[in-house]
């Protein structure tokens, strides 16, 4: 990749000057057109490139909010809307979210793995589990605390959170917690999710 990136250099510097060159020479427009041809060649094998090691590494080419309409999910609370941890309940959740247009950004503390299957779990596990891109998903490392990473996320980017937990005693840290709106809560019926508050969602899509 190294060799296309000079070359593509290279060729781009030189385009002007060959150009120049040739200016009387009968197949002026023939030369022009190969060279050109040659750098957007090049230039696509490296942007190709590019994506498909971003999406190797779980990143992703960033997109505007307009794009994604972005909403933080607290997994590991949220599993647990019906009672015992579910992936199943938090899948439904998720899809109903899906469903109203948002694109999910799910936290796990370190133990979900432990306490969804009695094994670890990393981010790239339960991504698969969850039927969801890699970068949609995130567990904390072991002795990190998900919820001050999720409230900074979501006081950095400006998104709410699905949660029922209420964060007492993040809230001298966080202000935005005291908002109405910023944390959005539910519960499992057995037959779906009940929204709390509904309008917030609709709210949050019309903004």
């Amino acid at each position: 990749m190294h060799y296309l990136t000079g070359l593509l250099n290279g060729l781009l510097i030189s385009f002007i000057p060959f150009a120049h060159l040739l200016r009387d020479h009968p197949n002026r427009g023939t030369y022009l057109i190969g060279l050109a041809v040659a750098i957007y060649v090049i230039f696509t094998v490296l942007a190709s490139s590019s994506i498909w090691q971003m999406a190797g590494r779980g990143g992703w080419p960033s997109l505007s909010k307009s794009h994604l309409r972005p909403i933080l999910v607290d997994g590991s609370n949220v599993m647990h809307w019906n009672g015992a941890p579910s992936e199943l309940v938090l899948a439904a959740i998720l899809r109903d979210l899906r469903g109203l247009g948002y694109t999910p950004l799910v936290y796990f503390d370190a133990n979900v793995g432990y306490k969804l299957y009695n094994a670890y779990a990393n981010g790239r596990m339960m991504a698969a589990r969850l039927n969801l891109p890699r970068w949609q998903v995130e567990v904390v490392p072991s002795g990190v605390v998900a919820d001050e990473r999720l409230l900074e996320r979501a006081t950095r980017g400006g998104m709410q959170i699905v949660t029922n937990d209420r964060f007492l005693d993040w809230k001298p840290h966080f202000p935005r917690i005291g908002e109405h709106g910023f944390l959005i809560k539910g519960r499992w019926t057995g037959n779906g999710v009940a929204w709390r508050f509904p309008q917030d969602l609709k709210l949050l899509l019309a903004a």
